[in-house]
């Protein structure tokens, strides 16, 4: 999934990949474009991705390199994810999902460390 136009405080193109299991697993980390300016508290902002992740292998650099993304680690720690179980129309609320991965997001660039 990429946002043409997410509001780190600056705007920049952000990409999120979501796991094949995704909501039962959450994604691991984000990308936003090299030339971006990252807030300067965050520093994990990282030009080759780590443990596996998308961009650890020379082909997904590659790709990484020539749309001029950055890996930028966030994740949810283990066993904090619990997704929402889905039975009727608003029950994304009573668990992690989408909503609440994009709020990490917010957390890992505006935190101050």
């Amino acid at each position: 999934m990429i946002v043409p136009n997410y509001k780190l405080p600056a705007s920049t193109p952000l990409m999120a990949l979501f796991p094949v299991e995704c909501q039962e697993l959450p994604p691991n980390g984000f990308y936003i474009q090299s030339n971006a300016a990252a807030p300067a508290n965050h520093e994990h902002v990282y030009t080759r991705a780590c443990s596996g992740g998308f961009g650890s292998n020379e082909e997904d650099q590659d790709a990484l390199d020539s749309n001029g993304f950055v890996r930028c680690c966030a994740h949810a720690a283990n066993g904090a994810w619990q997704p929402a179980k889905l039975k009727g129309i608003s029950d994304w609320r009573a668990g992690d999902g989408l909503f609440t991965f994009f709020s990490l997001i917010s957390e890992a660039v505006n935190r101050n460390v």
